[in-house]
């Protein structure tokens, strides 16, 4: 089963990427049965060999898409929205920008989250640290040899380009970066319209 993007106009918006973009920078490879390249899945079946569970949508075990056990997660804990979203730079597309799409059609919400807050990556040398590659130093290592308020000053200031140094807008919805590569999304449900008046209406005063 996937989601199609296509019916949802506002796919996109928080990333701020155009279609053609947001499909080259898939992490997958399009697979052929999809509509559109950028349609994702909801549900997909599985192998004996792996965790399934009896569904609606066919005669065999299932599993949920990826992107799923996080909607589900934050539905559950958080309800169907929540003031704060968070994660890092590499996760705004696809997994965030499908998050908000299958949040938000399946609860007739015009958003998942009011601010989504992304951080930049910590590197190692010249790579970033990651699991999979191996190069990890844990935090209770980095206190152990530094105070607690350098390492987090170390992180805030790492790969940061001055606080506040850019903000756009992004549809119905406001992105702001700081200092240590962090952005923060506002999700503003008002109309933009409305909003450029209530600006200019500031401006006159």
């Amino acid at each position: 089963m996937l989601f199609s993007v296509a019916a949802m106009p506002a796919y996109g918006a928080l990333s701020g990427r155009s279609m053609e973009d947001m499909i080259a920078g898939a992490r997958v490879e399009v697979a052929p049965y999809k509509r559109d390249p950028a349609d994702f899945v909801l549900w997909k079946p599985s192998s004996p060999d792996q965790p399934g569970w009896e569904n609606p949508f066919s005669d065999t075990p299932g599993r949920p898409g990826w992107h799923i056990e996080c909607s589900a997660m934050a539905k559950h804990y958080l309800g169907p929205t929540f003031d704060i979203h968070a994660g890092g730079l590499d996760l705004v597309f696809p997994h965030h920008e499908n998050e908000i799409a299958q949040s938000c059609c399946a609860h007739g919400t015009d958003i998942m989250a009011a601010y989504w807050l992304h951080n930049g990556y910590v590197t190692m040398g010249e790579e970033k640290m990651s699991k999979s590659v191996g190069n990890i130093l844990a935090a209770h290592e980095a206190i152990a040899a530094h105070r607690g308020e350098t390492v987090r000053a170390a992180l805030l200031a790492a790969g940061g380009d001055g606080a506040a140094s850019r903000a756009r807008r992004c549809g119905q919805s406001r992105r702001f970066r700081c200092g240590g590569g962090a952005e923060i999304e506002r999700r503003d449900p008002r109309p933009a319209r409305a909003e450029r008046r209530g600006m200019g209406a500031r401006r006159q005063q």
